[in-house]
């Protein structure tokens, strides 16, 4: 059931998510962060950082489970939403510090939590947290389906722009379904 060919495809997906992983932070000098809005066509770009981390994290989730040739575990795949959103965080942080002049703006910009910052790592909890979820609902594992929905949920709500965070966490499904597809024999019950 494992072998050489699953330890493969972990080593694309790892590959790969990391590859999403490191793009937010290659866009930080060209990304301001904000708030998207309909109104503001150029603030949709917001949304690209937070939809790549999302789908980064899961995929480098699922890559390291294929790597070592065992099935996800729905506990472990918290680590996909907290992966996400320190790559986010610091995605946020080097756009930030490249448009401040000295650090003590950007730590007190840090401190007052801004809508940017809430609206990215949003969208990423929101992103990686659908393994935890998938994974809880297909091992059984209600507490982790249950802390995967709540914190989904808690990450939609508690953002700046809703809308846009279940648009950046469709990242984090698509990454769910390929590894899904592609990786049937780790993800499958």
């Amino acid at each position: 059931m494992f072998g050489l060919r699953r330890r493969a495809i972990g080593s694309l997906f790892l590959a790969i998510g990391a590859g999403c992983l490191t793009a937010p932070l290659l866009l930080g000098n060209h990304f301001v962060p904000t708030v998207p809005e309909l109104t503001d066509p150029a603030s949709l770009l917001a949304v690209v950082p937070p939809t790549l981390a999302g789908a980064g994290a899961v995929l480098v989730v699922a890559g390291v489970a294929a790597l070592r040739n065992r099935r996800p575990a729905a506990r472990g795949a918290f680590a996909a939403p907290v992966l996400g959103a320190l790559v986010a965080a610091a995605a946020v942080l080097v756009a930030v510090s490249t448009e401040t002049t000295t650090a003590r703006a950007t730590v007190e910009w840090v401190l007052s939590v801004p809508p940017a910052l809430q609206f990215a790592v949003g969208g990423v909890l929101a992103g990686g947290g659908v393994a935890p979820v998938t994974l809880g609902a297909v091992a059984d594992d209600v507490p982790a389906l249950l802390a995967g929905a709540v914190l989904v949920f808690a990450a939609v709500s508690g953002s700046p722009a809703p809308m846009f965070v279940v648009l950046a966490a469709l990242g984090g499904v698509l990454a769910v379904a390929v590894v899904w597809v592609v990786d049937a024999d780790g993800w499958h019950p």
